[in-house]
């Protein structure tokens, strides 16, 4: 991530156009002492630059105590009591380490701490039985599960090298993010190569990344660039689990026109077609995908053959693949910045082309749910593939978020609301929030979470059956928390 940085800065300033103006001699040419430091510092090696005698340490600490109200049927009136509360104090922390001893090599690094500061691993080993020490033992070997207490909650965010040939080609090799996309809420190309889900809340977050090793090729004289990734995704054994993506991408003035394409064995290929620009006060991104084959399990109508279970029911639906059907999807966006007012806001809509259009989502709940029960029951081998916290059941989605500082003229008080909503079943959620700020290292935010829709929609769907719309209040103060 750091080399395309790098080498969007040189690239940019290689090719950027000058603007037309009127110049006198000595405003083309300059007075004979700029002449002279001119030729100076075109003398001076810029390697100087690019190195760094001592590494660079960095990082962040943040620390929160969070309480939690719940009501579960928020609208029913009949009590103003919730139905559950909790409080979960987080602490957390990233160290950095960036190390440039080369003008041509770099070394990045990130890890994470977080409270509590050891963990528990449930795991399983191979007992073996010695035949010579117990005679009445045939020798064999079994597994039993085992626990380890103790164990450092420490992982590694990123770890990764940047280097570069002739400052032509730019490299890096690590596990480190990734982004091959554009979209913020709504993220088809991100979610091909991230490890973590996004954060609705901070859209634009950067997300954790797999290993990987990348390639880019800033085209010479022009506002071009060619970017080529091996992907090794999180499990990754064999050759044929690698990912491989390759991005090629122009600039149009303000305008950022970008195709891009990802392929793995056994997985659909899909195709991008990427646009970011300055449209008015607008940043405007957009995402078209098309994928031959998809990894969904879908639901098709099925009233002769129904699937049934003895006491759980029964779903007259089947489900079905399609490794050989073109899937297309696409989403656009906006976002709004104005630094007088403190005003922020970004709206971004999805069509999905992987939805579900034969089933609801408690139809498909409760078929996957007795499919599921069969499998247990080792009656039924088919697979098994829903996530309601991953799925985009239905075709069309929408996002937006409104954040304001500086609320009443208040410098320290700002308030933010977010929803999501599914435009099929009108189902969503929102996000308001007010926080203040006492000082430097002590806030407050006053949040809650609210779902709206009917018993049975995407987003008041729990993972055992339908559910009702649903509130929650939520205080935290932030404590202490700073970076260096």
């Amino acid at each position: 991530m750091k080399a395309y940085k790098l080498s969007v800065l040189v690239f940019a300033a290689l090719v950027s156009p000058a603007a037309a103006q009127d110049f006198s001699d000595e405003d083309l040419f300059g007075a004979p002492e700029t002449v002279e430091e001119a030729a100076d510092a075109a003398e001076i090696d810029r390697s100087e630059f690019l190195e760094w005698d001592a590494p660079r340490v960095s990082g962040r600490l943040s620390g929160s105590l969070g309480f939690s109200w719940t009501w579960l049927d928020p609208w029913a009136f009949e009590s103003a009591m919730y139905d559950d509360y909790s409080m979960a104090p987080a602490l957390s922390s990233r160290l950095t380490l960036q190390a440039k001893p080369e003008s041509d090599w770099g070394y990045y690094a990130a890890l994470d701490l977080s409270y509590p500061f050891t963990t528990t691993a449930t795991g399983s080993s191979v007992v073996h039985w010695d035949h010579d020490s117990d005679p009445m033992t045939p020798d064999a070997e079994a597994s039993e599960s085992s626990t380890v207490d103790g164990i450092p909650n420490i992982s590694i965010y990123a770890l990764y090298a940047n280097f570069s040939r002739d400052d032509t080609l730019f490299f890096s090799f690590g596990k480190q993010p990734l982004r091959l996309g554009v979209g913020r809420f709504f993220q088809p190309a991100d979610d091909l190569v991230s490890l973590s889900e996004i954060d609705v809340s901070d859209p634009e977050a950067e997300r954790e990344g797999p290993l990987a090793f990348t390639a880019l090729w800033p085209i010479p004289r022009t506002l071009s660039s060619v970017a080529l990734w091996t992907v090794f995704p999180k499990g990754a054994e064999k050759p044929e689990d690698i990912m491989y993506a390759a991005k090629a991408r122009h600039f149009f003035g303000d305008t950022e026109l970008s195709l891009a394409a990802a392929y793995k064995i056994d997985a659909p290929p899909s195709a991008f077609l990427m646009l970011n620009s300055g449209l008015w006060d607008l940043n405007v991104f957009g995402e078209a995908q098309l994928k031959y084959g998809s990894e969904r399990t879908f639901l098709k109508s099925d009233e002769a053959t129904p699937l049934t279970v003895p006491l759980l029911g029964s779903s007259a639906f089947e489900a079905v693949e399609y490794p050989d059907r073109f899937f297309a999807s696409a989403t656009l966006g906006a976002s709004y910045l104005n630094q007088e007012k403190n005003l922020t806001v970004m709206a971004q809509y999805l069509w999905n082309g992987e939805a579900q259009t034969e089933a609801t989502v408690a139809e498909a709940v409760t078929h996957f749910t007795l499919q599921s029960a069969l499998q247990e029951a080792s009656l039924f081998t088919d697979p098994v593939a829903f996530e309601l916290d991953t799925l985009r059941f239905s075709r069309h989605y929408a996002a937006a978020s409104v954040s304001l500082g500086e609320l009443f003229g208040a410098e320290d008080l700002s308030a933010s609301l977010t929803a999501m909503a599914n435009l099929s079943d009108l189902s969503g959620f929102a996000l308001p929030q007010l926080s203040y700020r006492f000082f430097d290292y002590l806030s407050a935010s006053l949040s809650a979470r609210f779902t709206f829709g009917e018993e049975g929609d995407e987003f008041t769907m729990g993972r055992t059956g339908p559910g009702k719309p649903s509130a929650s209040v939520s205080l935290s103060i932030t404590v202490g928390s700073g970076s260096f």
